[in-house]
């Protein structure tokens, strides 16, 4: 994981996680999708003329159903990134699979923001975790706005963490995970 995207600027919180798999297993997504996607088309091939017009349908249901399974998980695990910009009142956030990226949503932070381990997962010989971000509401409550995909190492916790508190000018604290406008 290239966890080194992670820094603040002085007004806004850049945080980009990327997926990393060993290469055996994207060489393995790779080659499955090769064999399925050919299967396909040889089984399209060989259908009698007469037949082809009334397969046209389901094939591409197939094409469709396949590329929602199994080719996008294989785009996520190549190519798969998590960007998260964070401003004092704002919060953004996309998704990007190599060959197209999911519309930026944003987010206005009325209260602050909070983020929290959902998972910590043992994970080559390192603690790593999964990570919340929640919006903090009146009375209390919390709202969740992302829970990444991607894990990262403790580490980065921290340091999202200790760059919030830079951000949302509050005393430094391991132990002070909200960051309040």
């Amino acid at each position: 994981m290239n966890d080194n995207l992670i820094f603040f600027d002085g007004n806004v919180l850049y945080i980009t996680l990327e997926s990393k798999v060993k290469n055996w297993v994207k060489w393995l997504l790779i080659f499955v999708n090769i064999a399925i996607y050919s299967f396909i088309l040889y089984v399209f091939t060989f259908m009698p003329n007469k037949a082809e017009g009334s397969f046209i349908l389901p094939l591409l249901i197939v094409y469709g159903v396949i590329y929602l399974t199994l080719t996008r998980m294989t785009l996520w695990n190549i190519y798969g990134r998590e960007c998260m910009m964070i401003s004092k009142d704002n919060f953004s956030y996309y998704r990007d699979f190599g060959l197209y990226r999911t519309p930026l949503v944003h987010k206005e932070l009325a209260q602050g923001l909070a983020v929290f381990d959902q998972q910590v997962i043992a994970y080559e010989k390192e603690t790593h975790v999964i990570i919340s971000f929640y919006e903090c509401l009146p009375n209390k409550q919390f709202q969740e706005i992302i829970t990444t995909s991607i894990k990262t190492q403790v580490q980065n916790l921290h340091k999202i963490h200790s760059l919030l508190n830079e951000m949302y000018d509050r005393p430094k604290s391991t132990y002070e995970f909200i960051s309040l406008n």
